[in-house]
């Protein structure tokens, strides 16, 4: 059976959804109601993962200093004495980005490992 996913985008945000994108999308197959809702991970599992103090590893490269990691949500640099976070599947991010992420997401962005879902709990 096939199935047709389609979206929508809401580019005109209230005034306190500043800064916030809010994305609907939803399955048209079996059931045309169907809409995919996206699960906050449980803030427990949130609170206990493992976080560290980051240390900047600097590489030299032909006289020039390049920084080895960033943060894949935010696409910012990793800040020197920042707070740092890794998932089990090894994936690092900036605490603040991925707490934010987890509100309404309950896998890793980049390789989809779930956490337990809020309402797992």
């Amino acid at each position: 059976m096939k199935h047709r996913l389609s979206h929508e985008i809401d580019n005109n945000p209230e005034p306190d959804d500043v800064g916030i994108i809010r994305v609907t999308a939803r399955i048209f197959g079996q059931d045309d109601n169907s809409t995919i809702r996206f699960r906050p991970a449980s803030k427990l599992v949130v609170k206990s993962l493992t976080r560290k103090i980051y240390n900047k590893k600097i590489k030299k490269e032909k006289k020039k200093m390049i920084s080895l990691e960033e943060c894949r949500i935010c696409l910012q640099e990793f800040s020197n004495g920042g707070m740092v976070v890794t998932l089990s599947c090894g994936h690092e991010f900036d605490d603040e980005c991925i707490v934010k992420w987890f509100e309404t997401s309950h896998v890793c962005p980049l390789c989809r490992l779930e956490l337990p879902c809020q309402d797992e709990l």
